[in-house]
């Protein structure tokens, strides 16, 4: 998880402070974010397929990113 939560630093990273070797690359490292986000949570579903209350608000949390990435993608 640890891990898993770094890269998702790292694109986020990516995103927003845009270094000169990403420049113009920002839609790109969005669907990186989404694929990566849709990555995480099919494996948690994978390796925990029986999860609590918590497990179903961050699978939630998830789902909700992916769709703010999707609608932050144009801008």
């Amino acid at each position: 998880m640890l891990l898993n939560s770094l890269g998702f630093l790292v694109l986020t990273g990516a995103i927003f402070f845009e270094p000169s070797l990403l420049a113009g690359q920002r839609k790109l490292i969005t669907y990186l974010l989404i694929a990566y986000t849709l990555v995480t949570l099919l494996g948690s579903f994978v390796l925990n397929p029986s999860y609590g209350p918590l497990g179903v608000i961050v699978k939630i949390d998830e789902v909700l990113l992916i769709i703010a990435l999707w609608l932050y993608k144009d801008k």
